[in-house]
Parts: C-alpha cells; structure tokens; sequence
C-alpha cells in the first residue's frame, strides 16, 4: 500500500465516526463499517481529485478557479451568517476534509479569516499536483 493512503488509514481510525448512509432507513451502523466503507473507497476518492486537478475543474471549472483565487469572497448563507454574527475581526477556520483545495472562500468584508484545511489524503494529492505539495502539509 502507498505510504499516504497507509498514514491516511491510520489517521482515520483515531478519529470518532458517525455512520455511512441513512441512519433513518439503513438503521445505526458501526465504526469498523464506516472505517471499510472509507478504506475502500480511497482510490476513487484519490482519482477524483487526480481528474479535477489535472482538468481545472472537470465540468466545474468556475468551482476551480474560485478555490484558488485568494480574493474570492465568501458568499454561502450560513457561512456568511456565523460571519457576522461573530464580534471579532479575526477568524480562524478548520476545514477538515477539503481535499487538496478547500471550497472555503478566502474574504469577507469586515473579517480576516485565516483558513486551515487538512485532509487526510493530502501526502496523496500532493504526490500527483507538485504546485500543491507546499499548501499541503499533514501531520506525521
């Protein structure tokens, strides 16, 4: 097995799980379920990206050039509403899971917003996009 879908695996396995599916329909499943289900979905997971980033975008290549685009002002609702809401000009934010580009926009007026994305397949995606592999970076 690669080295970053092995770390990958790891990784996941210490992170709490909630269930694959409709939980309503499909009834509770477990973590060991939830951890195969991602395990073996890894290389269509990897060769999506592969596609997206070798193609700008696949069939959303606005989507592509707002992810990179460093001034591109956040314009979903709810992100917008938790924005202002918060007294503080500066913010911080998590984006767990963003792949190899987060879909966070970069600005919003009145705010400073600092975006942290980390993905569990980053040493994956920087090993096929080498202009990524700098704003990629996970933890040993």
């Amino acid at each position: 097995m690669r080295r970053g879908l092995s770390k990958a695996k790891h990784a996941f396995s210490r992170l709490s799980l909630g269930a694959v599916g409709h939980p309503a329909k499909d009834g509770p499943t477990n973590s060991a379920s939830s951890q195969t289900v991602w395990e073996d979905n890894l290389d269509d997971e990897v060769g999506f990206w592969n596609r997206y980033l070798s193609t700008s975008g696949l069939e959303w290549p606005e989507e592509f050039q707002m992810r990179l685009d460093p001034n591109s002002v956040v314009t979903d609702d709810l992100v917008g509403r938790h924005l202002r809401w918060l007294a503080s000009t500066e913010v911080s934010i998590l984006d767990v899971g963003a792949g190899p580009l987060t879909i966070i926009n970069k600005t919003f007026p009145g705010k400073t917003l600092t975006i942290t994305a980390t993905d569990p397949l980053a040493d994956e995606y920087a090993a096929f996009w080498p202009a990524l592999a700098s704003l990629l970076r996970s933890e040993p």
